[in-house]
C-alpha cells in the first residue's frame, strides 16, 4: 500500500479503512480459519435494561460471536466459551491506548450460566447465573486514554502544533466498552430465557451439566500500553509526574475492569446474604472486559481456552 491516498478512489478506501468494515471481516476470517472456534453471528442486534427498573430499553449490535467446546450428549458435562466481540479501528489521530493499573487483584470475573439437570427426574431443570472466577495471565486496568504515539512527526507536520499536540481522547475506548458490556448483559439475559424455555419443554436433550462462560472482548489495531508508575512521585501541588519515573509497557492482552453505569449492571441475587454482607455484590457495578491488539487476536484464540480451562 502506498504512503497515503492519492486519487479520489484511493480516498473512498482509505475513509472506509478508518470505518473499519475491512477490519471487521479480517476478524471473522480468523475465528473461521481457527482449529478451535465456531463463528456463531456477526452484527447481532441486541437490546437490554435491568429486570424490575425504571430504565429504558438500550440497543445495539454486537459485531462478533463465536464459541468454543462442548461436549454433546445427555449422560456427560458440557462446556463452553463464547467471545463476545467488537471491533475496534483506531481513529488515525490516536493510535495507542494507555491504560492505568489497578489495585493488586489476582482473579477475573466472567459471566457465566449453568444448567443442572436431576439425573433421577429429567424435568428438576436449574439455570443460574454467576461470575465465574479466573485467573488470567493479562494485566488488569482500570482507566484508558488515547494518544496520538508520534508526536514528533505530528509536530514537524502541524503549524499550530501547541494547541493540538497533547489533545488525548478517551472515546473510543469508553464507546467501544460500552457496547461490549450492553452486548454481553443482552446475550446472558437471553441465554437464560431460551435455555429456561428450551430446558421445560426438551429436559432430556440437556446435558447433565452445562457451564456456558461469556467473554466480553474488544479486538483493536491500537498499540496497547500499561502505565507504570509510583504514587509517591507525583507532585501533589501541580498533579503531574517527571517524565523518568513513568513508565510504559507495551501489552498484547489486558483485562479492562470497566465501571458499568447503572442501566448496564445486573441486580444481584437477593437471596445470596452474603453478597451484603461481604461486598461482593460489588462484582455486578463493573465488568471485566478482555482488550486485544489484532496482531496478537490469532494467537489469543489458541491460548485462552488453555486459560480459561483450568477455571471451568
Amino acid at each position: 500500500m502506498r504512503d497515503g491516498p492519492q486519487t479520489n478512489h484511493d480516498w473512498t478506501i482509505h475513509s472506509l479503512n478508518i470505518h473499519g468494515i475491512f477490519f471487521e471481516r479480517w476478524c471473522r476470517k480468523s475465528i473461521r480459519e481457527s482449529n478451535n472456534w465456531h463463528l456463531v453471528s456477526t452484527n447481532y442486534p441486541v437490546a437490554y435494561k435491568p429486570i424490575d427498573s425504571h430504565w429504558s430499553w438500550k440497543e445495539s449490535e454486537l459485531d462478533i460471536r463465536a464459541i468454543h467446546g462442548g461436549y454433546q450428549g445427555r449422560s456427560q458435562n458440557r462446556r463452553h466459551l463464547t467471545l463476545l466481540i467488537e471491533c475496534k479501528k483506531t481513529n488515525p489521530g490516536f493510535i495507542q491506548w494507555i491504560f492505568f493499573g489497578s489495585e493488586p487483584r489476582r482473579l477475573n470475573y466472567f459471566p457465566c450460566i449453568e444448567t443442572k439437570v436431576a439425573a433421577s427426574h429429567l424435568n428438576d431443570v436449574e439455570i443460574t447465573t454467576s461470575s465465574l472466577q479466573a485467573s488470567l495471565e493479562f494485566p488488569v486496568v482500570e482507566n484508558g486514554r488515547e494518544t496520538r504515539g508520534t508526536y514528533l512527526e505530528y509536530k514537524a507536520q502541524q503549524n499550530d502544533w501547541q494547541k493540538s499536540i497533547t489533545k488525548t481522547s478517551n472515546d473510543a475506548i469508553t464507546k467501544a466498552a460500552e457496547q461490549i458490556a450492553l452486548a454481553t448483559q443482552a446475550i446472558v439475559t437471553e441465554e437464560m430465557n431460551l435455555g429456561q424455555h428450551f430446558g421445560r419443554l426438551n429436559p432430556d436433550e440437556l446435558p447433565t451439566l452445562d457451564k456456558h462462560v461469556f467473554l466480553p472482548t474488544i479486538v483493536t489495531t491500537a498499540d496497547l500500553f500499561v502505565c507504570e508508575f509510583a504514587d509517591e512521585h507525583v507532585d501533589g501541588r501541580s498533579g503531574e509526574i517527571s517524565y523518568d519515573h513513568v513508565r510504559l509497557e507495551p501489552v498484547p492482552c489486558l483485562v479492562y475492569r470497566m465501571s458499568l453505569s447503572p442501566h448496564l449492571q445486573r441486580k444481584p441475587d437477593p437471596s445470596v446474604k452474603e453478597a451484603i454482607i461481604y461486598g461482593s455484590h460489588e462484582v455486578h457495578t463493573w465488568m471485566d472486559i478482555l482488550v486485544v491488539n489484532s496482531g496478537e487476536f490469532e494467537n489469543f484464540l489458541k491460548k485462552i481456552p488453555e486459560q480459561m480451562g483450568h477455571a471451568l
